[in-house]
């Protein structure tokens, strides 16, 4: 009597042509990766949200291409749970495309099979939710924003208005999800960027896929800037535009919450 699974009968009866047409059917995320999170293929709806072709993806950790800098560790459990057998259902963490757009993503994991290197196959499904959770961003804060005393309402330092700029209730409605970590930005001057010694490591406040906020200690001195985000090698550069200021004295010590809204993505 056959031990097999399941799992690999199924596969036994699939070619890697079948396998390829199955993946392109599906609208979902999909991402078969080994054990340690090395990518082995996906398919045309991951290539259409990451922004990365599947050849560009393959042969490199999924960590690294994708998560974002405060949900590693998160990101590597979930695919520590999958590896020891644990179905993983409906995980959310954010998925960071190639151009810098900032996806919210449900995640569904499990195991396929073993792999010859004596670890395991696991499957990734991931469904876009960032529509859904902008919208539930609006409701809280214009919820906020109605029962907030028009008298405590910090007033703005505006920056430079930007042509087809969104209007101050527009940009306080999108979301804008909480990311307190330090990444590296830099003023850019006269239109030239920075060397690598201008930049400073600043304390961030929120990140989302249009722009960013954070925290400098004087106002600075040119409405252009260029943010790089990532970890290790897999870091992006984007610059942006200043499109508001506003002083935030504090306990230890005042300074400015600066927001800016990305304007195009620097290369190499």
């Amino acid at each position: 009597m056959s031990t097999a699974s399941p799992t690999r009968n199924a596969q036994a009866f699939l070619s890697s042509e079948d396998i390829n047409k199955l993946l392109c059917s599906i609208e979902e995320v999909v991402i078969i990766l080994t054990s340690q999170g090395e990518i082995k293929q996906c398919n045309q709806a991951c290539e259409s949200i990451g922004g990365y072709a599947t050849s560009e993806l393959v042969g490199r950790n999924i960590v690294g291409v994708f998560a974002l800098i405060h949900e590693v560790d998160l990101f590597q459990q979930l695919l520590s749970d999958i590896a020891a057998g644990l179905p993983v259902d409906k995980f959310e963490a954010h998925l960071f495309s190639k151009a810098g757009v900032m996806k919210q993503i449900r995640w569904s994991g499990c195991q396929l099979a073993d792999d010859h290197a004596g670890g395991c196959t696991i499957l990734l499904t991931g469904i876009d939710i960032s529509a859904e959770r902008e919208a539930q961003a609006e409701l809280s804060t214009l919820e906020q924003s109605a029962s907030t005393p028009e008298t405590n309402r910090a007033p703005l330092i505006p920056g430079p208005k930007l042509s087809g700029e969104d209007s101050d209730a527009e940009r306080r409605t999108e979301c804008r999800p909480d990311f307190p970590q330090k990444q590296r930005v830099a003023i850019i001057e006269n239109g030239v960027l920075p060397k690598s010694e201008e930049y400073q490591y600043v304390e961030f406040l929120n990140i989302s896929s249009h722009g960013c906020a954070f925290y400098l200690d004087k106002l600075p001195n040119s409405p252009e800037c260029i943010v790089e985000l990532g970890t290790g090698s897999d870091q992006i550069y984007l610059t942006a535009m200043v499109v508001y200021a506003k002083y935030t004295p504090d306990t230890d010590r005042s300074r400015y919450l600066v927001g800016c809204r990305y304007t195009q993505r620097v290369t190499e």
